[in-house]
């Protein structure tokens, strides 16, 4: 089995039961003469593009927030919190984009957690970070490692899930 270059599953040899067998098995659409496209319905890529493109846009704003609306009302360690929360809310919009294409390429159920995980993980590490930095309430900050291990987690998912289906 290989991929074209659109993204298209490449099955060669199988007789028309086994592609059957094969796609019902893995969610897949079967397709003339041996090629198989990716389904959406079971992997849902453009759920973590949207989720990635709205992420990316809060971040942005909550950026220009920060810049503009923040620098004279917080001290210099709740700003850089803030900042760090921005970063990494950016850094995990655009892993989200990859994941939207990385579940295509390689279907995964490990792929698809992973792409759970960059989520949650991101709210709650960014989350607790602007809530820290804009109340300064410190038990909040429970939250935030939470939130990175959710992230290394989810980093560690879509590993495996690349690793086990190169063959």
């Amino acid at each position: 089995m290989a991929f074209d270059a659109s993204g298209v599953l490449k099955l060669g040899a199988l007789s028309p039961t086994k592609r059957g067998v094969f796609c019902h098995s893995r969610g897949l659409s079967p397709v003339q003469d041996g090629f198989l496209i990716l389904s959406t319905e079971v992997f849902h890529g453009s759920r973590f593009f949207i989720i990635a493109a709205c992420s990316a846009f809060i971040a942005v704003a909550a950026g220009a927030f920060g810049a503009h609306g923040l620098r004279e009302r917080l001290d210099a360690d709740l700003l850089a919190a803030f900042e760090i929360g921005v970063r990494y809310q950016m850094y995990h919009a655009l892993a989200l984009i990859g994941v939207s294409w990385a579940g295509t390429r390689w279907p995964s159920p490990f792929i698809q957690a992973g792409g759970w995980l960059l989520v949650i993980g991101s709210l709650l590490f960014s989350g607790s970070l602007y809530l820290l930095s804009l109340t300064g309430t410190k038990g909040l900050g429970v939250m935030t490692p939470v939130g990175g291990m959710l992230l290394l987690a989810g980093w560690l998912c879509l590993a495996v899930g690349a690793f086990k289906s190169r063959k």
